[in-house]
């Protein structure tokens, strides 16, 4: 299916990452870009949807509870029953939620009571004109930007973005974000939602700690970073165009690799 360029609430989660091309041009999102950095080009081409797992449950019911209300529902004890699984995976879909068995329904609610707990993350979760989970296609420099923010608070010039870690201490999570490209992903946002001629000048991390005690922290990337983050994408853009273009996303690694150790 096509989509016109802008922001759209009414694309599910599967629809867009199913998205390839919108309006003629070739259609790359925040995890190409962290890919195509923090691998390699080969690796982003190789990008695949990823496989059903508890992981990747927990965290979409936890962004659905966070930021729509949308309860998972609680299945049974192991998915080693596997008729209750399915009779629960039928009736979830069937209520439009996530199926969890006991013990991870337990651990979402866990981290979705933290967060709601952290006052300063309840107010932003429940700010006025806030939008959770649409879906924005916008063009720039030849290819068609896709964006899914966990949350608009456009009046506020803010997105919000839903983060569990290990650790959610800020300095903790700090490192996590710059090695695992979450400051790339806010830049990537952050340009998508600009060419719709909609100004953020604030994206901010709400972090839950994926272990009792669910301790929670708002990390706010830097106005500094942010803008470094901006140029620095915006840079990394030109040689993904080059890439589509040329049909071709090489690791870039030398023909052979010579150690230059430091710690011997």
């Amino acid at each position: 299916m096509s989509y016109p360029f802008g922001v759209h609430n009414d694309i599910s989660n599967e629809d867009y990452h199913a998205v390839k091309a919108v309006q003629g041009l070739p259609a790359f999102s925040s995890t190409f870009c962290k890919t195509f950095v923090k691998q390699s080009p080969f690796h982003a081409a190789a990008i695949k949807p990823p496989k059903d797992s508890d992981a990747l449950r927990n965290g979409s019911a936890l962004h659905a509870w966070a930021l729509e209300g949308v309860v998972p529902l609680r299945g049974p004890e192991s998915k080693i029953k596997r008729t209750a699984w399915k009779e629960a995976l039928e009736e979830a879909e069937k209520l439009g939620t996530i199926a969890l068995t006991e013990r991870n329904y337990d651990l979402v609610e866990s981290m979705n009571n933290a967060l709601m707990d952290n006052p300063t993350i309840a107010n932003l979760l429940s700010a006025k004109g806030g939008v959770a989970e649409h879906s924005v296609f916008a063009p720039y420099e030849g290819i068609c930007m896709k964006a899914r923010p966990d949350l608009m608070i456009t009046e506020q010039k803010m997105m919000v973005d839903v983060k569990t870690a290990m650790s959610s201490k800020p300095s903790d999570f700090e490192r996590q974000a710059q090695s695992l490209g979450y400051l790339l992903q806010s830049a990537w946002y952050v340009i998508c939602l600009r060419e719709l001629g909609i100004i953020i000048d604030r994206f901010l991390f709400a972090v839950v700690q994926n272990s009792a005690p669910f301790a929670t922290s708002v990390v706010e990337v830097g106005k500094e970073d942010l803008s470094y983050a901006i140029n620095y994408v915006e840079g990394v853009i030109v040689r993904i165009k080059q890439c589509h273009d040329a049909g071709e996303y090489p690791t870039g690694w030398p023909a052979i690799h010579t150690t230059n150790l430091d710690f011997i």
